[in-house]
């Protein structure tokens, strides 16, 4: 997205970055994306990378992308509420999205059982991802308009929690489906095997009632 906006004129930042001053509702979507330089780029991309990386081989890829959409989208929902016009900000959601993917990798489901490690890590990845841009939220200029790079991690938090929940839910009930299909199909495989058991005494017995009466 960023290489898109350097490169064609007619693709200015501000279009796909979620712009205060005249939102539009595609920028949901594009400001999870986005990014105003190359070194926001460079710095959110490989915590979104090792977070993602966790996300994905817990739950698959299209919970990975699901539950980035949904955080970035849901965060900048909230900064567009939340935010006024008069502000003039382009906020880019990237960063809110790879603190959700901490959080729904991390965060939540070691919460219960490792309470310490989440609460030394959150800071850390929180600083990492959406926390080390705060102070650069008015110093950076795109197209003449200060950019805030702190999309509200609050919508960003609420929307990983909602997709934990969703996930586990999803996840429960196919391996409630995959236990049943198991258990059907042992009591097939045990149902198979008396039935061939059964036919073995049967031709058992068929052969010594036929041998008795050779004997007798």
């Amino acid at each position: 997205m960023f290489l898109a906006c350097a490169l064609v004129p007619l693709l200015p930042v501000s279009s796909v970055l979620l712009n205060h001053k005249a939102p539009q509702i595609w920028q949901l979507l594009t400001s999870s994306f986005a990014h105003p330089s190359l070194e926001s780029v460079m710095q959110c991309v490989f915590f979104t990378y090792v977070f993602g990386r966790v996300v994905e081989r817990n739950h698959g890829v299209w919970a990975t992308w699901v539950v980035y959409i949904a955080c970035g989208a849901t965060a900048a929902a909230l900064a567009w509420w939340l935010i006024p016009a008069k502000a003039g900000l382009l906020t880019s959601a990237a960063p809110a999205a790879a603190w959700g993917l901490f959080l729904v990798g991390v965060g939540i489901p070691r919460l219960a059982k490792k309470p310490l490690e989440v609460a030394c890590l959150a800071p850390f990845a929180f600083a990492a991802t959406a926390g080390r841009y705060s102070h650069a939220s008015t110093a950076l200029m795109t197209d003449g308009t200060p950019v805030g790079h702190l999309v509200h991690v609050v919508g960003a938090g609420l929307a990983a929690a909602l997709a934990s929940c969703v996930i586990n839910v999803v996840e429960g009930i196919l391996e409630a489906q995959e236990r049943k299909r198991l258990e059907a199909k042992r009591a097939a495989e045990a149902a198979s095997q008396e039935e061939a058991m059964s036919r073995m005494i049967s031709m058992a017995s068929e052969a010594a009632a036929k041998l008795g009466k050779k004997l007798g």
